[in-house]
């Protein structure tokens, strides 16, 4: 028996529809008898009768199980005790389901060795059965370094310090875990590295800071396309991966195949209903009016102001060009935190005098955050530049509604 497992707080009523997509595609790709998969679906009270019943009929569909732990029952005290720890979690644009997966040795029965984690932001475009027979032998975990999805682990906290290797650092959206092994002597250190990440907020990533803490030493690594990134996108070879869509990956590109997959799986579950049609029209609404409204505010904070930039190195030539700068303006590569510190410096001279547009990518929140940490405002001192991309610069369409994406589903 294969064992699958996902943590799932559905406080916004639609998570289970990625939960659900993740779980009907790896059930679709079974190619081992039926009823040699059981998913292990860890969850709170923010489940509701209509969404469990819907999880039910995909594994009914499938042949295959689903078995349903409410840990706000099973592991109160510990759920507790796991929250007051992590007290600042809520404010890092996480949600406690993906915590609930450190409480797997509490709630799985011991006759369950190990199980794979997914998150719900997946789609296993494979057959589970390849990674399940990945030998563990006497490792913790198994993961897949984010080195080999093209990311450099010194953009993490934990590496920046020498904590963890950079050629470690593994990203904990698909894992397999050796629970034999973490029952045993492992348990009281991993309690108290949870412990030590909770207590130091600069380890931003958290529940997966917590896992390469614990056990980036102690893991076998696995190859990229289990846990494929979809912001590697230069790349549209879809065939026998893991798709992980990283939270804010998935948009409505036509012609992207990573798009054209997630939305393959997710028309055939139950959520796909003409409640889906409405939304992505009421939101494309909303969000037409926004830019409109935010193309009117930086027209109006921009009388009086000159403007600077604050742009990856590899991107300046491309913001000279969309954004017609002119002799004078200053243009502040990013390359580095060094970078960052340049930024706040440039900022506390000018004295309001400037607008400074940022456009860094996925790195626009930690930069966000640090800004405001020094007082300055976005919206008043700096705006993300990104809002005004757009089809003919080279930019999907559909950037613009990826944040928005799960509002629409």
């Amino acid at each position: 028996m294969i064992h699958v497992c996902y943590g799932l707080y559905d406080g916004t009523g639609r998570y289970s529809k990625f939960t659900g997509t993740s779980i009907l595609s790896m059930f679709e790709n079974v190619s081992t008898p039926p009823r040699s998969v059981t998913v292990h679906l860890l969850h709170d009270d923010t489940l509701t009768d209509d969404n469990r019943d819907k999880f039910s009929y995909i594994a009914g569909q499938y042949n295959q199980l689903i078995k349903f732990y409410n840990v706000e029952k099973i592991c109160a005290d510990e759920l507790a005790a796991l929250k007051e720890i992590l007290t600042d979690f809520s404010k890092r644009n996480f949600t406690i389901g993906t915590m609930f997966r450190l409480l797997m040795t509490k709630i799985f029965s011991d006759d369950i060795g190990k199980v794979i984690y997914l998150d719900s932001d997946t789609v296993v475009n494979l057959d589970i059965g390849e990674l399940w027979k990945i030998p563990l032998d006497d490792k913790t975990i198994a993961a897949v370094p984010e080195s080999t999805n093209g990311i450099d682990g010194m953009g993490f906290p934990l590496c920046k310090d020498g904590l963890v290797r950079a050629a470690d650092y593994f990203n904990a959206g698909v894992i397999i875990i050796n629970l034999d092994k973490l029952r045993g002597s492992e348990f009281e250190n991993f309690q108290a590295e949870i412990k030590f990440i909770a207590e130091n907020p600069k380890y931003i990533w958290m529940d997966q800071d917590i896992f390469n803490y614990c056990f980036s030493k102690n893991m076998v690594k696995l190859s990229s396309r289990f846990n494929f990134s979809v912001r590697n996108r230069g790349e549209q070879n879809v065939k026998n991966k893991i798709c992980h869509y990283l939270g804010k990956t998935l948009n409505l590109g036509r012609d992207d195949k990573f798009n054209r997959l997630w939305f393959k799986y997710f028309k055939k579950t139950r959520w796909f209903d003409e409640d889906v049609i409405f939304n992505f029209y009421d939101e494309f609404k909303q969000r037409d009016a926004e830019l409109k409204n935010f193309a009117a505010q930086v027209s109006a904070l921009m009388s009086g102001k000159s403007r600077t930039f604050f742009v990856e190195a590899m991107n300046i030539e491309f913001i000279k060009r969309v954004f017609y700068v002119q002799a004078g303006e200053e243009i502040i590569p990013a390359v580095n935190q060094e970078s960052v510190q340049a930024l706040k410096e440039s900022m506390k001279s000018t004295a309001g005098s400037k607008l400074y547009f940022i456009l860094i990518g996925i790195g626009y929140e930690i930069v966000r955050a640090e800004l405001m940490k020094e007082g300055f405002a976005e919206g008043r001192d700096f705006i993300n530049a990104v809002e005004f991309l757009s089809p003919i610069h080279g930019i999907p369409m559909n950037m613009y509604y990826e944040n928005s994406l799960i509002k629409m589903l």
